[in-house]
């Protein structure tokens, strides 16, 4: 089992995969503000994240860069 966090500013798209992803026996999370997502990160400490790429405060590179940081 892993841990995945999504990121997204589609509910509807973070509930259908973190949906799946329980089906398939992970522990999952989901982060529907990208400018939340750091702080989801630290809170979680996921073994993997999935970014939206289009988002209206912070696009997914953004967020991957900041991430980095950590």
């Amino acid at each position: 089992m892993i841990k995945i966090l999504f990121i997204d500013d589609d509910i509807q798209t973070l509930r259908l995969m973190k949906t799946e992803a329980e089906i398939l026996g992970h522990e999952s999370y989901i982060c529907p503000s990208s400018g939340d997502a750091l702080q989801h990160v630290l809170n979680s400490n996921p073994d993997l994240i999935l970014v939206d790429v289009n988002m209206q405060e912070y696009n997914g590179f953004q967020i991957v860069q900041q991430i980095r940081t950590l």
